[in-house]
């Protein structure tokens, strides 16, 4: 049934996840029990191509989706730390150039994907 939906067979399944978790094509291969080769082979396939370079996004999208949350309740931990009386002046220094350090990361990072067109989540800018 999943080779008339996507066009690609059960094998081909196994390779993509195991490219998404392996570090290495051989590594995936293994991982897939295909040869490196039939790896490489598969890459040059658009079908094979398209829905990998698919499944990498929704991994991207769900790896986006929770940095935004922890990095929601780091900035509430960086802002306790620069305003809690006690807290060394070096530490209180340390927050606030984290906190505008990567802030200034993610408004260039915010500035490129209007420039190109890709979405970012609204709650990360």
């Amino acid at each position: 049934m999943t080779e008339k939906v996507t066009g690609l067979t059960l094998r081909q399944r196994r390779a993509l996840e195991a490219l998404l978790q392996a570090r290495t094509i051989s590594q995936a291969a293994e991982r897939a029990k295909v040869s490196r080769k039939t790896i490489y082979i598969w890459l040059g396939q658009t079908a094979f191509r398209d829905e990998l370079n698919r499944l990498g996004r929704l991994v991207l999208e769900e790896v986006t989706d929770r940095m935004s949350i922890l990095a929601s309740e780091a900035v509430e931990i960086l802002s306790s730390v620069l305003r809690t009386a006690g807290v060394p002046i070096g530490n209180q220094i340390q927050a606030a150039s984290i906190i505008l350090k990567r802030a200034s990361e993610l408004w260039e990072l915010y500035d490129l994907s209007r420039l190109y067109g890709a979405n970012i989540p609204s709650d990360l800018v």
